[in-house]
């Protein structure tokens, strides 16, 4: 304590003189600036205090800024880069931890003696708050358990918050004006500080309410994501203080009767989680903040016990009833937020069915026919359709409110988001006769489930007509298509959840009347895409076209949280994971007894395969899309939200399925390939069972790729490991269980880690057979898709284990003939990025070298294909040359952050540095350059085209400027000694003047007189 009152002293005095002397701020600075490896402490308090002076302070707290966010970049950069030796990369990592622990240490020394700081602190946390870009933002990464530059934002400002209670006015008041100044994308990591105050210090926070409260006055002048997030960050406060939560609520009455439709739909969620957070609480049964390191005065545990009284579900319930008479999006809100009230409390079902019964009858007739009213669902404004209900939504929201209630009255709300699936929504149904709306409900959507299953699809659609007005009828049809199409995926999710409790006798007709629903999914999704080609809409997105995925998805989230009168895109899945893993289940039951598959069907026609074939085509069509959806939705709801648990559970477990569905249908498209073979009809599989292959491999690398970046689904590469797949046509287990755990501890000899481990395995037993194999059936643009997902995995790979695979990826590149573009690009990619530095690059010459052969030079004709890379033709050489120059971009980032690291390091120890050091940096600087040079010297041979041309040109000259960079090094600073230039250097030199230089001239000629 002593020492950092002393501390606290000497920064005084430094305040002290850098006013009478501002040289010596300038001083301070230049040392921080120098070498970053020189932070400690006091060094980050000394800054801070050279800040507090006026005309230092936006200098000073910049040198911080700097600081922090060049160690986190190096780091990232080193941690990527492959030809840095490992001593640096791990010399960045301890100068992040460095740099980290003297912020962390200075902001919690400075409760003794360094009051004068506080300001600076606070100025310096917000800043660094300020660099992130919210969560679709840039992220510096994963910093192995490091906190990244938003958490030690937070952690500033925490501590000084709870350390010095002069600052908490300030913190909040910069909080408020960042929060309403800022863009959305930036007052995120703002409004995260707050919601971090409000769960940590909640009495300390009921001190600033009236200021709290001023902020909420702006909500309806506030971005859709600001205002819904800065509610939810207050919420935890309304447990403690029963004025702000009156006060939230008129503030959000208030915002339900404003025009602009995105502040009513804040206003709406921000409902919906006013009311969960209740349900929350009461679920747990203990008081949220009752751990706080914070204690209560006597007046706030007074106010603590002013209770809520009514619950909020039912206070707010006239509320609810309004937003049912909204605009379709903020309807859906009101859904899944009734589904979540559920979830948390089942006995709250009642309640639920007792609002959504009067709702429910405008769009529903209880007579004989039992017919759905569509043309209430849609409205006609200003010449165009929109909708009014999103009527799959809704019946979504009753068939699991059904689902989720309780058997009996005894019931409490359970742990399991699904513990009463055993329900079964049939007319005969005893089990509801408690409450009538309930009933009420079950019996509509069992006469619903019957409607779909029996009737037919002009008879469905010709309840949207409307014979007073024809000219909208096409786009009102694909509408009423589209809502149908979700409507089905609703009921397809009840068969599905009955299909998995159900015994053998009663499997058969469900399964029967999944593949009729699926069928009539099938016909209401190309009925919605024909009658009207409007490709936002939801039911532009097919089932067979689900290559174009991502892309596709995200655009129409886009477009619909942009508010389109158009748009109409169902962001949380109609479909549970556990109903998706039933439809694969069927459609792999139906596709291993087809005849393509059947040892004893070798010799039927084609006609017979591909009729059998045709029965489950569109399930496993319709199940891949579902899947896809599913795991592309996944990251975009939150952990702790209610219906996560309930929609996606356990998503890995679609992992398994897939594969083997995977599996299966290649050894359908290999029987085909066999009997064209026989009939003479060529060798290539058919386009139906390619664009399957395609589909199921997309989901694969979404899975993957999520699950590499997910703790949710860590397990997923194990059991994709565990699988047994069988070629079923052959008779044969790929995966042989009883040799399988020799073969594993041979392929992974001294590696430790387990997921390192199963990433090997998996690549090696899985995905490498699987490539070969989709190679043999001609099948490329399946083959590139599998190489995304192998590259994509061996980049997760140390680098002594991913060389095998860029030997193997290589020696498919010269054995194999391929002439599909993307293809080729994908297996080159892979003999490249899969191989260790230096001879990544040197694959890469080996390339271009064929290349040149292949598109020829001035001075010699081009040739059909190598001899040397099969791969290597006519067809791919122009794809293959602008993989290697978009390639040689990220080098030159690689070669420019090295030129960069080299110049700080020999400032900071004058012009030798630290010899070890700078040696080593030097050579692996070199042995890069030397690699670039060879592989640019063919492309300075060939006859590119202009692109290619022009893009080699800036490519060539952004080297020469890098070149410029490193000799400027080897000149020494004033006041040094001028050294010869070492020899590598000189060889360098050299080989660019001889092997790129002169050919360079020649190929600026060529061009020139083209």
């Amino acid at each position: 304590m002593i020492g950092r009152q002393v501390e606290g002293t000497v920064l005084l005095h430094v305040n002290f003189a850098v006013k009478q002397d501002p040289s010596l701020a300038q001083e301070f600075m230049g040392v921080a600036r120098l070498d970053h490896r020189a932070f400690n402490h006091f060094l980050v308090s000394v800054l801070l205090s050279v800040a507090r002076v006026r005309r230092f302070s936006e200098s000073a707290i910049g040198v911080l800024k700097s600081a922090v966010l060049t160690s986190y970049q190096d780091y990232k950069l080193a941690r990527d880069c492959k030809w840095l030796p490992d001593p640096l990369k791990e010399e960045c990592l301890q100068t992040l931890k460095r740099v980290q622990k003297a912020v962390i240490t200075s902001i919690k020394e400075s409760n003794y003696g360094g009051e004068h700081i506080v300001p600076s602190m606070v100025q310096f946390g917000l800043v660094l708050l300020e660099l992130v870009e919210g969560e679709n933002g840039e992220k510096v990464g994963n910093f192995d358990g490091l906190m990244d530059i938003e958490e030690l934002g937070i952690h500033i400002l925490k501590s000084v918050f709870d350390t010095h209670d002069m600052a908490r006015n300030e913190i909040i008041e910069q909080c408020k004006a960042r929060i309403l100044c800022l863009k959305p994308q930036q007052n995120q990591a703002i409004i995260k500080l707050l919601g971090c105050l409000v769960r940590s210090y909640p009495y300390l926070m009921l001190e600033h309410v009236a200021r709290l409260k001023e902020l909420l006055d702006y909500f309806t002048y506030m971005h859709f994501k600001t205002a819904s997030s800065l509610v939810t960050a207050l919420l935890p406060l309304i447990k403690l203080n029963r004025d702000l939560q009156d006060y939230i609520i008129l503030v959000l009455r208030k915002a339900l009767f404003r025009r602009e439709d995105t502040v009513r739909l804040a206003a709406t969620n921000a409902i919906i989680n006013l009311i969960l957070v209740e349900k929350v609480s009461k679920k747990n049964g203990i008081n949220p903040f009752q751990d706080s390191s914070s204690q209560a005065s006597s007046s706030q545990q007074v106010e603590l016990s002013y209770g809520f009284g009514a619950g909020l579900f039912q206070e707010l319930s006239g509320l609810l009833q309004r937003c049912l008479s909204q605009q379709a999006r903020v309807k859906e809100v009101v859904y899944h937020g009734l589904v979540k009230f559920v979830v948390l409390d089942p006995l709250c079902s009642p309640s639920v069915f007792d609002l959504l019964l009067p709702h429910f009858r405008l769009f529903y007739t209880e007579d004989e026919s039992s017919r759905l009213n569509l043309n209430c669902c849609f409205k006609k404004e200003c010449g165009k359709i929109s909708i009014e209900e999103p009527l799959d939504c809704f019946l979504s929201c009753i068939s699991w409110t059904l689902l989720l209630q309780p058997h009996d009255k005894t019931d409490r709300p359970s742990d399991g988001s699904r513990a009463c699936f055993g329900f079964s929504l049939t007319p005969d149904n005893e089990q509801l006769g408690r409450f009538a709306s309930g009933e009420t409900f079950a019996n509509a959507l069992s006469k619903i489930r019957k409607l779909m299953r029996n009737d037919k699809l002009e008879d469905i659609l010709l309840q949207c007509q409307d014979s007073r007005d024809q000219s909208m009828e096409p786009e009102k049809r694909s509408f009423c298509a589209s809502v149908l199409s979700g409507i089905v995926e609703v009921i397809l999710n009840i068969v599905a959840t009955e299909y998995e409790k159900a015994l053998d006798a009663r499997k058969n007709d469900l399964e029967r009347e999944l593949i009729e629903l699926v069928d009539l999914h099938d016909s209401l999704q190309k009925d919605a895409c024909t009658s009207n080609s409007n490709e936002t809409k939801r039911g532009a997105r097919s089932a067979n076209n689900v290559s174009g995925k991502v892309d596709l998805h995200n655009k129409e989230c886009r477009s619909r949280s942009a508010g389109s009168s158009i748009c109409y895109q169902a962001v949380i899945p109609f479909l549970a994971s556990s109903s998706i893993h039933q439809l694969f289940l069927v459609a792999m039951k139906l596709l291993s007894s087809s005849p393509s598959v059947d040892k004893g069907s070798q010799n039927l026609g084609q006609s017979s395969l591909e009729k059998a074939f045709s029965n489950c085509s569109k399930l496993i069509r319709f199940t891949l899309k579902s899947s896809l959806n599913q795991i592309v939705t996944f990251p975009n709801m939150a952990n702790d939200d209610p219906l996560k648990p309930l929609i996606y559970g356990d998503l890995k477990s679609l992992g398994s399925p897939l594969l083997k569905t995977l599996c299966l249908l290649k050894s359908v498209a290999k029987s085909e390939m066999e009997q064209k073979k026989k009939a003479s009809k060529g060798g290539k599989a058919g386009k139906e069972k390619g664009e399957l292959i395609l589909s199921s491999l997309i989901c694969l690398k979404e899975l993957i790729s999520l699950s590499l970046h997910s703790l949710h689904l860590s397990g997923l590469i194990k059991d994709l490991i565990s699988t047994p797949l069988f070629e079923l046509n052959l008779g044969d287990e790929m995966n042989n269980e009883a040799n399988g755990n020799e073969d594993y501890c041979e392929l992974a000899p001294g590696v430790a880690d387990e997921h390192t481990k199963n990433l090997l395995i998996f690549l090696e037993k899985r995905l490498k057979p699987l490539l070969s194999a989709l190679l043999d059936l001609a099948l490329t643009r399946e083959a590139e898709v599998l190489s995304q997902i192998i590259l994509l995995i061996g980049g997760k790979l140390p680098s002594h284990l991913r060389n095998s695979f860029g030997a193997w990826a290589s020696h498919l590149c010269r054995n194999t003939i391929i002439e599909d573009p993307k293809a080729a690009k994908g297996l080159i990619e892979l003999s490249i990025h899969l191989t260790s530095s230096p001879n990544d690059l040197m694959v890469g010459k080996d390339i271009a070298s064929e290349l040149l052969k292949v598109v020829g030079s001035e001075e010699t004709e081009s040739v059909e294909k190598s001899e040397t890379f099969a791969i290597i033709n006519h067809s791919t050489g122009n794809a293959i040359a602008n993989m290697l120059l978009q390639m040689m971009e990220s080098v030159f980032a690689e070669i420019g952050w090295a030129i960069a690291k080299l110049k700080s390091v020999c400032s900071s120890r004058g012009s030798s540095g630290e010899p070890l050091q700078v040696m080593t940096l030097e050579d692996a600087l070199y042995s890069r350059a030397e690699a670039v040079v060879n592989l640019l010297s063919f492309f300075a041979q060939m006859n590119l085209k202009e692109p290619q041309a022009e893009q080699f040109l800036r490519l060539t000259a952004r080297f020469y400027k890098h070149l410029s960079l490193m000799t400027k090094l080897r000149i020494a600073p004033k006041g040094f000694r001028q050294v010869l230039p070492g020899l590598r250097f000189e060889k360098l030199a050299e080989m660019t003047c001889k092997r790129l230089t002169a050919p360079l001239y020649n190929f600026v000629a060529l061009m020139q007189r083209v």
